[in-house]
């Protein structure tokens, strides 16, 4: 298998960090999502949000997605959900952060720019000899 963005076959793999499937990277140019695969039933799976959250939190923002400025309107003509994300992150701080309204599409962009910033920051650790 190779990479659709940069053609590379110097892929890894590794577990999510949340939830039950493996995911497959491109060491390359940091894609991800290249393939998951089901790990079926997993015990610590992440909890879901309370029914009608997505909701509040897109009435909260009038209908707009907080990166992009799309609002719920055009999202559906492009075929776009309406997601929330966690800031902090949920492995840091699981449902106690902020939850902000994203599109589907800014969503999955700020999840390949995490796990970019993670590898950049792993990459000058090593550089520089900084521990955690």
């Amino acid at each position: 298998t190779n990479c659709s963005r940069c053609g590379s076959n110097d892929l890894y793999t590794e577990a999510a960090k949340v939830g039950n499937a493996i995911g497959q990277y491109c060491r390359p140019c940091g894609n991800r999502w290249l393939k998951w695969i089901d790990q079926g039933k997993y015990p610590d799976k992440r909890p879901k949000l309370e029914t009608g959250t997505t909701d509040k939190i897109w009435a909260a923002s009038m209908g707009y997605c907080a990166h992009c400025g799309l609002s719920e309107k055009q999202m559906e003509f492009l075929g776009l959900q309406r997601t929330v994300q966690h800031v902090p992150p949920f492995k840091v701080n699981g449902h106690d952060g902020y939850l902000i309204p994203l599109c589907s599409w800014c969503q999955q962009n700020s999840a390949v720019q995490m796990k970019r910033l993670e590898s950049l920051i792993t990459r000058l650790c090593k550089k520089f000899s900084i521990n955690d």
